[in-house]
């Protein structure tokens, strides 16, 4: 193909792409749909998100947040739908053949039912802001006014399975249905029961909800940078306490955790340990249900740290029964901070023996 063809056919390309695009704009402005700039469903306005509230057919999550910005601090309750077992699929009526010879076709068996949902309980991490932003005001892709009986039945707005309800601070709220995703597309139908718009929402926004237990959890249970702290007292029972500085803090890549009393002099021992304690990240937290019992846990170090703010990690150990032999324990390890609400959250079997094989040269005389 010559080259002036290969431009006339790119070039008319190009009008075609845009007369589509303008045409999938416009399409349906009777039902009054408006592009995304335009579409507000909820502004909490300047005072922001306070609670976000999931309740769906096999899970539910509950989201506070305090706070705004960087300083952003939330807590996640969330947790799956107990499968119900459902009744058994009735046989189909009659003898194996029905009346015109054909095979008789079985029952479809009946949906599964789910009951209450297993909570657990934990801090929100990075996706949390980000969804938090989401609502800052949520827009949506599409809005229709106007829908119909049977355009709800096939957005699944008929019979919504799924809610969604934001809050404000400074007292708005918001109820929407949820209904099914767009054919081929991830993003989700939702109404406003009180003013019967639906709108198409992007997939980005109801997805965290939706998967909470995996996508909101914060596993660094200390919640803020080594730099953020000056100064940091580890402490083991009946083992004794040691002071900790910390040292040029102004240079997050070079800067080292040392004895008070020998601020220059890299200890590598006091550095590694420190490290490690900030590496520390949560595995799983436990159910509500299932939450360790106060004193079910052997404290094996406290450290409380010292800065702008004063904040606390405590590492423990319970006995695993299940994996420990009679000349061998095996130990389970936990964790538990300011940020975590003093809840224990499971860490690294690992991490946590590291730990606290690490104490008798850290705090040795």
């Amino acid at each position: 193909m010559k080259p002036l063809e290969t431009w006339i056919y790119a070039v008319l390309l190009l009008i075609s792409l845009g007369l589509a695009y303008n045409a999938w704009q416009g399409d349906g402005e009777g039902e009054g749909q408006g592009d995304v700039s335009d579409v507000v469903v909820f502004d909490p306005g300047s005072a922001g998100v306070t609670k976000l509230h999931w309740k769906g057919a096999k899970n539910v999550a509950s989201v506070e947040v305090q706070g705004k910005g960087e300083s952003l601090r939330a807590w996640v309750s969330a947790g799956k739908r107990v499968k119900v077992q459902g009744p058994v699929a009735p046989e189909a009526a009659g003898d194996d053949d029905s009346a015109d010879g054909s095979a008789a076709q079985p029952a479809e068996p009946p949906p599964p039912v789910y009951g209450e949902p297993e909570m657990r309980s934990f801090p929100g991490g990075k996706q949390v802001t980000e969804l938090i932003e989401k609502f800052s005001p949520l827009r949506a892709m599409r809005r229709f006014d106007t829908v119909d009986a049977e355009g709800l039945e096939e957005m699944g707005l008929a019979e919504p399975e799924a809610s969604l309800s934001v809050t404000s601070a400074s007292g708005k709220s918001l109820e929407l249905q949820v209904g099914s995703k767009a054919y081929g597309s991830s993003d989700t139908y939702v109404r406003n029961p009180e003013s019967g718009s639906v709108y198409l929402l992007g997939s980005k926004v109801l997805g965290p909800l939706r998967s909470a237990e995996s996508r909101l959890m914060e596993r660094n249970i200390l919640g803020f940078p080594a730099v953020d702290a000056q100064h940091a007292q580890v402490a083991a029972p009946g083992r004794g306490s040691r002071k900790l500085s910390h040292q040029g803090t102004h240079d997050e890549d070079n800067a080292y955790w040392a004895d008070p009393d020998k601020p220059d002099e890299l200890d590598t021992a006091i550095d590694g340990f420190m490290k490690k304690i900030f590496q520390l990240r949560a595995t799983a937290y436990p159910k509500d249900a299932d939450r360790p019992a106060e004193g079910s846990i052997e404290s094996v170090l406290r450290v409380a740290f010292s800065g702008e703010q004063e904040r606390h990690l405590e590492l423990g150990r319970a006995l695993d029964s299940k994996r420990s032999k009679a000349d061998e324990p095996v130990y389970s390890w936990h964790a538990r901070t300011h940020l975590t609400r003093e809840h224990w959250a499971k860490v690294s079997r690992n991490s946590g023996r590291e730990l606290g094989d690490s104490l008798g040269e850290l705090l040795a005389p």
